[in-house]
């Protein structure tokens, strides 16, 4: 059973949640009802994150699901475990890892490698990365407004 990137994947799908009204994600630990229905769940999604950690492909139920993607043609999207204490490897090690027939779907051919968002277990590196990737606005404006520490407590530092 693969578990080292649950848990991850559960912060993704809230940050997603949290950051886009309306948006319907699909958490097999959350909304899973039948696991004989892996393949029904992806006949019903649009696209499809793949969260790489040591292990994943390890998992005869993940591989459902890959499998069931690349029939239907569904994009993916990859996201790659950083830390190696939480099962975060290589990018080289992760694609040894994937069953041959599944790698050129999953990483994209040689010379035409898919994009991979490193993931980070430190939450303003995943704000960022959601809204460069897939948000569109202008990150500036984003960490000027947001981010940015409030007048009163930039005074208080002795920085304004």
């Amino acid at each position: 059973m693969w578990s080292t990137g649950q848990d991850q994947v559960a912060v993704i799908k809230r940050q997603l949640l949290r950051m886009v009204h309306g948006l319907s994600i699909f958490l097999d630990v959350d909304d899973l009802e039948d696991i004989g229905a892996l393949e029904r769940y992806i006949d019903e999604t649009m696209v499809m994150l793949i969260f790489l950690s040591r292990g994943y492909f390890q998992s005869r139920n993940c591989l459902r699901e890959v499998r069931a993607a690349m029939e239907r043609a569904r994009p993916i999207i990859l996201v790659l475990e950083t830390d190696e204490t939480k099962g975060g490897f290589a990018l080289a090690d992760a694609r040894e890892e994937c069953p041959e027939e599944l790698r050129d779907f999953v990483f994209g051919a040689s010379g035409d490698e898919r994009a991979v968002i490193p993931w980070h277990r430190i939450t303003i590196f995943q704000v960022y990365i959601y809204i460069d990737r897939y948000i569109d606005i202008d990150i500036d404006i984003y960490i000027h407004t947001y981010i940015r520490p409030a007048p009163s407590a930039m005074l208080s530092h002795g920085t304004g």
